[in-house]
C-alpha cells in the first residue's frame, strides 16, 4: 500500500511513520466503518483510513482557511483526535465520513474562536504564493475548489451556507451526510444550497465570456 508523504513539520507524520501498513491487501475492499471497527484494536487498520481520507480533510481545511501551516494543522489534529476516538466509534448507521467531518467542523470552530483576531477575514489579504507544503499531487485537486474568486464569493453567504459549500466542493459529501455532519436536518440543507445558488450562478455568469 502506498504511504502518504507528509512534510516534515507535520506533526502526525511522525505518528502515521512509527504504524506498519496491515499486510492484509483486502483492505481495499473494506468500507470505511469496517476499517474503523478494526482498527480500535487493531491500529494498522487506520493506515488506508489515513489514505483515503487525508487529502480532502486536508483541502476542507485549506479551503476554508487557504493558509497552509493552519491547514496542516489542523489536519493532524483532525486525525489525532480520531485515533483517540476510535475505542468510542461505534457504527450505529452513521458513516464513518460523517462522525470524521463532525471531528473536522468543531476542531475548525475552535480554531476560529482561538484565533478570531488572527484569522483573515478577506481572501484579498491572503498571500496567493500559499501553497500546501504536503508532497501530494495538487493536479488531482478541482482546481476550482482552491480558487480564490470562487471562495470569495462564498464568503458574502452566511456562515451556515459557507459551511455546507465547504463539505460539498472538499469532500463531495451527499447532503444527507452533510446534515448528519453539522446536525441540521437534511431539507434545510436543501433550502440553503437553493438560496445560496442564486448567489453563485451570479458570479459564474459574471465569468462566462461575453459574446
Amino acid at each position: 500500500m502506498k504511504t502518504v508523504r507528509l512534510s516534515s513539520t507535520f506533526p502526525f507524520s511522525h505518528t502515521l511513520h512509527t504504524v506498519s501498513p496491515s499486510t492484509d491487501h483486502s483492505t481495499d475492499k473494506l468500507s470505511d466503518n469496517e476499517l474503523a471497527l478494526r482498527a480500535r484494536s487493531d491500529i494498522r487498520y487506520f493506515t488506508p483510513l489515513f489514505d483515503r481520507h487525508f487529502k480532502p480533510v486536508y483541502r476542507y481545511f485549506y479551503a476554508r482557511l487557504r493558509h497552509r501551516e493552519d491547514a496542516e494543522d489542523l489536519t493532524s489534529e483532525t486525525f489525532m483526535k480520531i485515533t483517540q476516538g476510535l475505542p468510542s466509534f461505534h457504527e450505529r448507521g452513521i458513516p464513518f465520513s460523517v462522525w470524521m467531518y463532525r471531528i473536522a467542523h468543531n476542531i475548525l470552530i475552535d480554531f476560529y474562536r482561538r484565533c478570531k483576531g488572527r484569522v483573515t477575514e478577506s481572501l484579498d489579504e491572503m498571500d496567493p504564493s500559499q501553497e500546501p507544503s504536503c508532497e501530494f499531487d495538487m493536479a488531482a485537486i478541482d482546481r476550482s475548489v482552491l480558487s480564490d474568486k470562487l471562495w470569495a464569493t462564498l464568503k458574502v453567504l452566511p456562515q451556515a451556507q459557507q459551511d455546507i459549500w465547504a463539505l460539498k466542493l472538499t469532500a463531495d459529501l451527499p447532503h444527507k451526510e452533510i446534515a448528519s455532519t453539522l446536525g441540521i436536518t437534511e431539507n434545510q440543507v436543501n433550502v440553503y444550497v437553493s438560496r445560496s445558488m442564486k448567489t453563485l450562478k451570479k458570479y459564474l455568469s459574471c465569468l462566462a465570456p461575453r459574446q
